[in-house]
C-alpha cells in the first residue's frame, strides 16, 4: 500500500466484519494484492493490531459519552 494513506486497521476492521477482500479492494481503491498483503501483515502482527483497534474503539466510545 505504498503511497496510500489507508491504515491496515481500517482494512482489518472490514475484513473481521466479513467483507470479502475483493470488496475491500474496491471500497478503498486498492488492488487485491494490497488487501491480501494487509491481511497477511495482520496475521503476523495480530496481537498488536487487535490491541490498537480495541484502543481506538475505546476512545471513540469515550467521545460518545
Amino acid at each position: 500500500m505504498k503511497n496510500k494513506r489507508i491504515k491496515v486497521q481500517s482494512i482489518i476492521i472490514e475484513y473481521k466484519q466479513g467483507i470479502l477482500p475483493s470488496d475491500i479492494a474496491r471500497i478503498y481503491s486498492l488492488s487485491l494484492d494490497e488487501v491480501e498483503a494487509a491481511i497477511e501483515y495482520y496475521q503476523n502482527n495480530k496481537t498488536d493490531i487487535d490491541r490498537h483497534i480495541a484502543d481506538s474503539q475505546s476512545r471513540i466510545e469515550l467521545l460518545k459519552t
